[in-house]
């Protein structure tokens, strides 16, 4: 999210208003098990998948998380993960 804000160079009101927005949320620690659930979830063979997405499942994944998305088939040949949507 701060790279999008560095890059279409918002100015320092709205990015400290996006500091304070996100405040609200938890931020989900990087650690060794993720990596390993990142690894497996690029590597499903016949289904490739962007690399942000394949940390979003493997966020879900490590933490027994649904993902909550409106790209459904972006995830959904992912084994295990369960994906809440209302795309088809």
């Amino acid at each position: 999210m701060y790279q999008w804000a560095v890059s279409r160079k918002w100015g320092r009101p709205r990015i400290a208003a996006l500091r304070n927005d996100l405040r609200h949320y938890t931020v989900v620690p990087f650690d060794d098990e993720l990596a390993w659930q990142w690894a497996v979830v690029s590597s499903i063979k016949g289904k490739p998948i962007e690399p942000g997405d394949a940390w979003v499942a493997a966020t879900a994944l490590r933490h027994g998380l649904p993902l909550v998305t409106h790209n459904r088939r972006h995830f959904q040949h992912i084994p295990a993960l369960q994906v809440i949507s209302e795309s088809p």
